[in-house]
């Protein structure tokens, strides 16, 4: 067998090798995990190690390899001519509200000049 699991034993890259065989990790150049690792989630940190391991399923791996590999085409879902935005922008007055809730309201904000009229009538007391 020429290609097999990468992790295991087999044979030399050699025509002949007899009965040797070799611990070895991986022959192709996307073999070894550290390079899965930083294929899939781009670093190899703990955390993206715990994922590799314990959490994303060998089929989620997969998946995850040929959508970045190119190799897996992704199909054009055209949009929901019936969606509606559950997040619509807020108009003015209701974005003022919002902030006044927060003590933050610009409905009753003073002016500059207004602002500076006031403080020359507190010192002029």
């Amino acid at each position: 067998m020429l290609y097999g699991i990468p992790t295991g034993e087999q044979q030399d890259n050699q025509e002949d090798v007899g009965d040797k065989y070799t611990n070895y990790s991986s022959r192709t150049p996307i073999g070894s995990r550290n390079q899965i690792i930083i294929e899939l989630y781009g670093a190899v940190t703990p955390y993206t190690v715990y994922r590799y391991w314990w959490v994303d399923s060998v089929v989620k791996k997969t998946i995850m390899l040929l959508d970045k590999s190119g190799l897996r085409k992704k199909g054009t879902i055209p949009p929901d001519p019936n969606w509606v935005d559950p997040n619509p922008e807020m108009s003015d007055e209701e974005f003022d509200k919002m902030l006044g809730a927060f003590g933050f309201s610009s409905v009753n904000r003073e002016t500059d000049e207004q602002k500076a009229e006031r403080i020359r009538t507190e010192l002029n007391k």
